[in-house]
């Protein structure tokens, strides 16, 4: 019989914490418009809010909300997902880890301030291409 554990690999973004509400106020900052102007369905580089129209584009978005706003350290969590990360981790018996592609400083200061404490492991990949 084999001692090998099921690991379960986790993004962050929208599976654990909550990116779009997070980003959605700091983009009506940059974009200095209304929030209610952003909608909160939107599709990968966020087209739907003009980013494409500002200086910069989604990189500087992204770049400004990370660096000035510290977005990955002020993000909420998705309504349910610690709770079932801890179940599938004690329950089950499941190794759960992180993939990302984050940076590492980046990554490990907003793992550690996250609410899921039965990550057993953090795997940091950077720059994964599935």
């Amino acid at each position: 019989m084999s001692d090998a554990r099921f690991v379960l690999g986790v993004d962050l973004d929208g599976v654990v914490a909550d990116f779009i509400g997070g980003v959605r106020d700091i983009a009506a900052e940059w974009l200095e418009t209304s929030i209610e102007s952003l909608p909160t369905s939107v599709t990968y580089g966020m087209p739907e809010w003009s980013l494409d129209k500002a200086p910069g584009g989604y990189d500087a978005l992204h770049k400004f909300a990370v660096t000035q706003r510290e977005l990955f350290l002020r993000l909420k969590p998705i309504a349910g997902a610690a709770i079932a990360l801890r179940r599938l981790s004690s329950d089950y018996d499941i190794r759960i880890r992180v993939i990302t592609h984050r940076l590492l400083t980046v990554c490990v200061r907003a793992i550690t301030r996250l609410p899921v404490t039965m990550l057993s492991d953090c795997v940091l990949l950077r720059g994964l291409q599935v």
